[in-house]
């Protein structure tokens, strides 16, 4: 099967529709509001697999480098609640298709220009959902400010 690059901005997002996003970690709210603004963006499979991300280890790299070790860990005594996460988010996923809180990846300096702030267990349900229905896209919270303090243009990332 191949796989085409698509990811789109679908609209700007509030700064309250975000916050909402991460309502139970204050640390992370207090970040997300350091990254405002933010656009809802729609991420094709090949998107969802460029995010960068990290696991429990503290491995760093993109979700497609970390999939096989993010399946490893969750088949492990310590991934057992991490499992039970994985599959409520592939169940919301099945019955309506998107999540109704959207993961929220910002510009990580020296990382990636679309890092996950929030929604670890969300984006690798996403990328295993993506690989098994055509044409999925996940829709997104991605700041449109970069780590250099300047706002990325509407119409296209930079990657």
């Amino acid at each position: 099967m191949g796989y085409r690059r698509f990811m789109r901005r679908v609209r700007t997002a509030t700064t309250e529709e975000v916050l909402e996003a991460c309502r139970t970690d204050e640390t992370t709210r207090e970040l997300a509001k350091k990254y405002a603004p933010y656009s809802v963006w729609a991420f094709a499979l090949f998107d969802l697999a460029q995010i960068g991300g990290q696991l429990p280890s503290e491995e760093i790299a993109t979700l497609g480098e970390l999939a096989m070790a993010w399946a490893a860990f969750l088949g492990t005594p310590a991934g057992t609640r991490a499992l039970g996460t994985h599959h409520h988010w592939l169940a919301e996923l099945k019955a309506h298709g998107q999540f109704a809180l959207r993961p929220i990846l910002y510009w990580a300096p020296g990382l990636s220009p679309m890092h996950i702030l929030d929604g670890r267990h969300r984006c690798f349900s996403g990328l295993e959902f993506g690989a098994r229905v055509q044409n999925f896209e996940l829709e997104v919270f991605w700041s449109d400010a970069g780590a250099d303090g300047l706002v990325r243009p509407a119409c296209a990332p930079l990657l």
